[in-house]
């Protein structure tokens, strides 16, 4: 993904959250990890949102199925940074549009250490990484019982869980 489209994805984030008339702070650590500190117009509530985004296709797996898929670090697993939202973006081709996915840190945690631990035991050629994959399903697919991903839906265009 070009950087141009990053810069466009973060740009779409912030005016998302300057709408709904929140105060934001960008910490661009690189285009791949932005970082938001959003404050609510009452001023009670802080959240972090962290931007990440694809470039990748819908991916289809043998072991994971049909899924939208990000790339994370081992430390996203337990994250204690206080009121985290990871914003997941990506360009969906055959829709013609962006699609942006937020979701709270400990469903993020808790998807990326089983998937992790599932992932290493299967198969002969895989070995411990600090890297991980985040998935969202579709509804209508079929999943692993052990390691269904979190639906697609249930977290697309999801602010309100910034009020």
């Amino acid at each position: 993904m070009n950087i141009d489209r990053k810069v466009d994805f973060a740009l779409e984030i912030i005016k998302k959250f300057l709408l709904l008339k929140y105060v934001v702070i960008t910490e661009l650590g690189s285009f791949n990890n932005v970082l938001l500190v959003v404050r609510s117009p009452n001023k009670k509530i802080h959240s972090q949102i962290r931007l990440i985004t694809s470039g990748k296709k819908i991916q289809k797996s043998k072991l994971f199925g049909k899924v939208y898929e990000w790339t994370l670090h081992g430390i996203d697993e337990d994250r204690k940074d206080y009121d985290l939202f990871y914003c997941f973006i990506c360009f969906d081709k055959d829709l013609g549009k962006n699609r942006r996915f937020i979701v709270p840190k400990n469903v993020v945690g808790k998807y990326l250490k089983e998937e992790h631990k599932y992932w290493v035991t299967y198969g002969k050629t895989h070995k411990e990484n600090d890297w991980r994959a985040f998935r969202l399903g579709f509804k209508g697919e079929s999943y692993s019982k052990l390691i269904p991903p979190p639906m697609a839906d249930e977290y697309e265009e999801r602010w309100d869980l910034f009020k």
